[in-house]
C-alpha cells in the first residue's frame, strides 16, 4: 500500500513543494547577499526581534559550505517524509500540522535564546507523525510491511531519531562552540526533539483520519481530499508573503 502511495501522480504535495521552494530561495538569497543576515536568521546575535527569529526555519548555514549541506539534508527528509505524509492525510492537516510546529519551533528558539536556522525541527515534526501512520498501516493492510516504501520510511525514521541527535550536540548550529558537553547536548536537540514530540501527539490527534486515509486507499486504490486540502498550497505561500514583508520592515 505504501508503494501505491508514493507512486500515485494524482495526488500532488503542493504545500510541501511551496515549503521546499520558500527554504530554497530565501537560502539562495543569503548566499547571494549575506548583508541580509542581519534581515533574516539568527546567524551569531542573539539580540534579534521577535520578527527576525520567525524567518529562523527557512534560513541554513553560517557558511555556503554548511548552508548547501544543512539544505541538501533537509531537502531529503523533506522528499521522503513531509511530501508522503502529505499525500496522505491531505495540504490542510499538513498545513496545520506545519504551523504548530513552526510556533513551537519559533517559541524555543527565542526563550532559550538559540542561535542557527533550519527547517529540521519542523521535519522531526513531520517524522513524528509518520510513526502513527507506520504503526497504523502495518494494521490496516498486513502486507504494507512487504512494501519497499514501508522498510525505506522506518531505515529513514531511524536515521532521523538516532542520528541526528549526535550530530546537532557536535556541529555548533544552535549553540556556542564554547559550551560544555551538556550544554552542546541540551540547546543542539531541544528544538529537534521538542518538534519531533509534538508531531508524535499530533499524529495521535491525528490518528483516525490517518486510519480513514489508509483504508480508503487500501479499498478504493485512490485517496481523495477534500477541496480545503486541494487549495492550501494557496495558504502556504503566507510563509513566503511574511519573509517579503520582513524585508521591508
Amino acid at each position: 500500500m505504501f508503494d501505491e502511495i508514493r507512486g500515485d501522480f494524482r495526488n500532488q504535495p503542493k504545500v510541501s513543494v511551496v515549503l521546499i521552494l520558500t527554504t530554497i530561495a530565501l537560502t539562495s538569497i543569503l548566499l547571494i547577499e549575506p548583508r541580509l543576515e542581519t534581515t533574516f536568521g539568527v546567524h551569531d546575535n542573539y539580540g534579534v526581534s521577535f520578527l527576525t527569529r520567525m524567518t529562523v526555519p527557512f534560513c541554513h548555514g553560517y557558511n555556503p559550505s554548511s548552508a548547501l549541506v544543512n539544505l541538501g539534508i533537509n531537502f531529503i527528509l523533506m522528499y521522503f517524509i513531509g511530501t508522503f505524509l502529505e499525500k496522505i492525510i491531505g495540504g490542510f492537516r499538513f498545513l496545520l500540522i506545519t504551523l504548530a510546529s513552526y510556533t513551537l519551533y519559533v517559541l524555543i528558539h527565542r526563550f532559550m535564546l538559540l542561535i542557527g536556522n533550519g527547517f529540521t525541527p519542523i521535519i522531526m515534526t513531520y517524522s513524528g507523525v509518520m510513526f502513527i501512520v507506520i504503526f497504523e498501516g502495518r494494521y490496516v493492510k498486513t502486507n504494507t510491511v512487504f512494501d519497499d516504501y514501508y522498510r525505506t520510511l522506518w531505515a529513514i525514521q531511524g536515521a532521523t531519531w538516532l542520528l541526528l541527535p549526535i550530530l546537532f550536540s557536535i556541529i555548533p548550529i544552535y549553540f556556542d562552540s564554547n559550551f560544555n558537553v551538556w550544554e552542546k547536548i541540551l540547546y543542539g536537540n531541544i528544538s529537534n526533539i521538542s518538534c519531533g514530540i509534538l508531531g508524535i501527539i499530533l499524529g495521535y490527534v491525528f490518528r483516525q483520519h490517518i486510519r480513514t486515509k489508509l483504508v480508503q486507499r487500501t479499498r478504493k486504490k485512490y485517496l481523495k481530499h477534500t477541496n480545503l486540502d486541494e487549495k492550501s498550497w494557496i495558504f502556504a505561500f503566507g510563509f513566503a508573503l511574511f519573509l517579503i514583508l520582513k524585508f521591508f520592515i
